[in-house]
């Protein structure tokens, strides 16, 4: 009998003052998102870090590409009503909310997406190797 699986979900909660957000991803779907979204994070932070002799108005562009690219990124993992919730908790406070929620994002979420990342390539391949014989 063939059996048909689907891909592991990531399920966290996450405690926002006395409220509890549900985290629910099938973490080889958002790959492709989150690393775009994460991607454009990392370049935005590296812009806003070279920033130092720019003038008012160029830092405050890095500073709001910086602003949309982390919300891009939580959208991403917590889905546009969970993040304008985080976004009131903090009220608007991009770089606070980063600095917590960050630790979130690098030990459990970009993990299983790795990992789911890392299976589904050893899927293809074992697919790929099949169909070869």
């Amino acid at each position: 009998m063939f059996e048909l699986k689907r891909s592991e979900k990531i399920v966290e909660q996450i405690k926002l003052g006395d409220e509890i957000i549900e985290v629910n991803l099938d973490a080889g779907a958002i790959q492709t998102r989150f690393t775009k979204g994460y991607n454009e994070l990392l370049r935005a932070q590296n812009a806003l870090n070279g920033a130092t002799s720019d003038t008012l108005d160029a830092v405050s562009d890095k500073l709001e590409q910086y602003g949309n690219a982390v919300v891009g990124v939580l959208q991403v993992i917590f889905g546009e009503e969970n993040t304008q919730k985080i976004l009131a908790f903090y009220e608007n406070n991009y770089s606070e909310m980063f600095t917590q929620i960050y630790p979130f994002i690098a030990e459990i979420i970009i993990p299983k997406i790795s990992e789911a990342s890392k299976r589904k390539a050893e899927e293809l391949k074992a697919l790929y190797k099949g169909r070869k014989k």
